[in-house]
């Protein structure tokens, strides 16, 4: 057997092995790295393999995406989703929806919303920034605020940093130790942090 990729394709068509907790699992797991390789040919492979899954792996099929995705970040992760053809996108599509609705609802549990909001990651800035901005609120939970400044963090963009500054004021203090190491995680943040200092922004 060839490359991860063949590994993949191989597992990924044995219903019984995708089915079964460890197999899935595992497959999610062997994606992650499939996407850390990126390679465009072996991300395809794994993509058409999500083909064969049925309407009750529903699950699996996000699941797989996501492990492919989340190793990379905006325009990588955005070139390998369209080399990997409309199956990617459309099952990714769906994941965001599910997670943006999930992420803004007080009903649900903490921690499922804090995982929620980290798969918005997997969305370009723009489409995520003014619900990212809302979960920052002090009204939200301390595991909504940590989740979101997590996800904020596997951003580049400065609008990032302006972002978690504004809402610095309201942030408790063991969130604002988070949002410091995430304002210190980038060089482009680490001086817009020491203007905000300067200014006594924060």
């Amino acid at each position: 057997m060839g490359g991860g990729n063949d590994v993949f394709a191989a597992l990924g068509a044995d219903t019984d092995f995708r089915s079964s907790n460890h197999g899935s699992q595992f497959l999610v797991e062997l994606a992650g790295q499939i996407g850390a390789n990126n390679r465009a040919d072996e991300i395809a492979i794994v993509i058409r393999t999500l083909e064969l899954f049925t309407e009750s792996e529903k699950t699996l099929g996000p699941r797989v995406v996501e492990a492919i995705a989340s190793s990379q970040k905006g325009e990588a992760r955005q070139r390998i989703l369209a080399a990997a053809g409309g199956k990617a996108a459309e099952i990714l599509a769906q994941l965001l929806i599910e997670a943006r609705t999930i992420a803004v609802d007080p009903d649900q549990d903490g921690t499922r919303r804090a995982e929620a909001i980290r798969s918005l990651r997997l969305a370009p800035l723009a489409d995520v920034q003014p619900l990212l901005a809302d979960m920052l609120d002090f009204k939200q939970p301390g595991l909504v605020q940590s989740a979101t400044l997590e996800t904020l963090g596997s951003y580049p963009d400065n609008e990032v940093a302006l972002l978690i500054i504004s809402h610095w004021r309201e942030m408790s203090p063991a969130l604002r130790a988070t949002a410091a190491e995430t304002l210190l995680s980038r060089p482009g943040w680490i001086t817009i942090l020491l203007n905000a200092v300067e200014k006594k922004s924060i």
